[in-house]
């Protein structure tokens, strides 16, 4: 009964298919497997995909996807520049898709999936919007890897093998030769990079505790220490930490997405909390080292590569309120926590301390 189904979920003439995906940059990550799940299910077919400008570089060059729609949901939002959304949603009608896939499952996204005239819509059935879609999937509300959570929702189109579940992102010879010159980067340099931003406050590492790591990195291995420049009321953490360290450290400023991957593929060790250029770092293979304060590492953790967690267990009930006042979870995480984990790393790599 199972078998058959499965069979009679399988949408065989999808010559042309859409996915939509609004999200965050490590939203956008975590689906990549499934971009590359659906091309294998559909070797032959065209696919598109709408995201958000953020999202752009997170996914051009992915040969998963074919062609790439830009939508920003703040420009346009809720009625605003209403012609201008009309004339994106006759642009999808115009590609005559087969099928379309909605991986965000919110805001406008069942809209757009319905407006856009494709015969099987395949959506959540967690909201009331599930009446624009003719195919459901169950968001999962187990503790779960959010890419296993992203997998789950193709599981009507009958993809439920054993997957690949590596996170990827593409970036040009010419991105990695931009950050060799930015940062005069030399074969026998050892390269630390920090990222001390996130967008919740609860997720930010203390910036005296990146500090003292940067300079027990250089005094042990006479480490090239790059800051990354955050944005928005992130942006000053970078000159914080470089001025609270007594050795000279770079600051990685004004990256766009694919040089800012090209820069964590250049470091040995990527340390960064839960947050957007940690999972770049992931998808691009580099070693990284991990503080996870208000949320959990079931949920993000790398599934392969060689890494570092670390997490002291605290969660409270409003982990990743942006007003948060009790900070137990990021103070429980200590200098000797991250440079024992670096350490490890790069034993590994039969680096030894100068």
């Amino acid at each position: 009964m199972l078998a058959r189904l499965e069979k009679m979920m399988l949408i065989p003439d999808a010559k042309k298919i859409l996915l939509i995906r609004f999200g965050l940059i490590g939203d956008v990550l975590f689906t990549t497997p499934v971009f590359r799940a659906i091309r294998n299910k559909y070797p032959d077919s065209y696919i598109s995909i709408v995201v958000e400008p953020h999202s752009y570089e997170i996914i051009s060059g992915n040969p998963d996807i074919d062609e790439i729609f830009v939508f920003d949901l703040k420009e346009n939002k809720n009625f605003k520049n209403l012609r201008k959304q009309i004339r994106f949603i006759k642009s999808l009608r115009e590609k005559k898709f087969d099928m379309v896939i909605d991986l965000y499952h919110g805001g406008r996204s069942p809209f757009f999936a319905y407006l856009c005239g494709a015969r099987h819509r395949l959506g959540g059935d967690n909201s009331w919007k599930k009446i624009f879609s003719n195919m459901l999937y169950t968001p999962s509300t187990d503790i779960k890897h959010c890419i296993e959570s992203e997998l789950d929702k193709i599981y009507p189109l009958g993809i439920k093998a054993e997957l690949d579940r590596d996170m990827v992102m593409y970036t040009s010879d010419e991105d990695k030769r931009f950050i060799n010159k930015m940062f005069d980067i030399k074969s026998s340099d050892l390269v630390i990079g920090i990222n001390p931003g996130a967008g919740c406050p609860s997720k930010r590492w203390k910036v005296e505790g990146f500090a003292k790591v940067g300079d027990m990195l250089v005094e042990r291995y006479q480490a090239k220490v790059i800051i990354v420049e955050n944005l928005g009321q992130e942006k000053t953490l970078a000159h914080q930490i470089m001025n609270l360290m007594k050795y000279p450290a770079n600051i990685a400023s004004g990256l766009n997405l694919k040089q800012l991957a090209a820069l964590t593929k250049a470091c040995h060790i990527f340390i960064s909390g839960d947050t957007g250029p940690l999972h770049i770092a992931v998808a691009m293979g580099a070693s990284t080292v991990i503080l996870f304060t208000s949320t959990i590492p079931e949920l993000a953790s790398p599934l392969s590569g060689k890494h570092r967690v670390i997490y002291k267990g605290i969660c409270c009930p409003n982990c990743l309120r942006g007003n948060c006042k009790d900070l137990r979870c990021v103070e429980a995480i200590g200098v000797d926590d991250v440079l024992k984990a670096v350490d490890s790393l790069l034993q590994e790599r039969k680096v030894v301390m100068v």
